[in-house]
């Protein structure tokens, strides 16, 4: 699975949770969009991507 349809299946798992929720999930997918996060698997990606959702959640 690419990076594009991961977040896409993140955007689609987040479409029933509330509107809170869903905003900061979209910042964070259109953030890791523009980051072009391309190794999911190097864990330094996935750290720098929850911490900008993390920091998000917490807004």
């Amino acid at each position: 699975m690419s990076e594009v349809d991961k977040l896409q299946q993140l955007e689609e798992e987040t479409e029933n949770n509330s509107e809170e929720k869903k905003t900061w999930t979209a910042v964070c997918v259109s953030t890791a969009k523009q980051c072009q996060i391309s190794k999911w698997d190097d864990q330094t990606d996935r750290d720098v991507f929850t911490l900008i959702c993390e920091k998000f959640k917490e807004d």
